[in-house]
């Protein structure tokens, strides 16, 4: 049986910049990305196999701490797959 990391969410600052640092260093594509409920933004990027979501609440959302996030991204979610 194979272990298979299949989705994980995180916080970030810029999503945009974490989105495209992430293609660039993995080889990724954005798989999507647009507006969520709320009005935060989301970047789905991978592969066929694998998704890490970028978020960002809107400005004066109470999900964050906009200062806290420019110091660091923050794990939301993840799926473990089993194969």
């Amino acid at each position: 049986m194979r272990a298979l990391l299949e989705h994980v969410n995180i916080t970030a600052s810029n999503p945009v910049r974490t989105a495209r640092l992430t293609c660039e260093v993995f080889g990724w594509r954005v798989r999507r990305n647009g507006l969520e409920k709320g009005g935060g933004t989301t970047f789905h990027v991978g592969d066929d196999d694998a998704c890490l979501a970028v978020y960002t609440p809107p400005p004066g959302s109470s999900l964050c701490d906009f200062d806290d996030m420019r110091r660091c991204c923050s794990l939301r979610a993840c799926t473990l797959s089993l194969r």
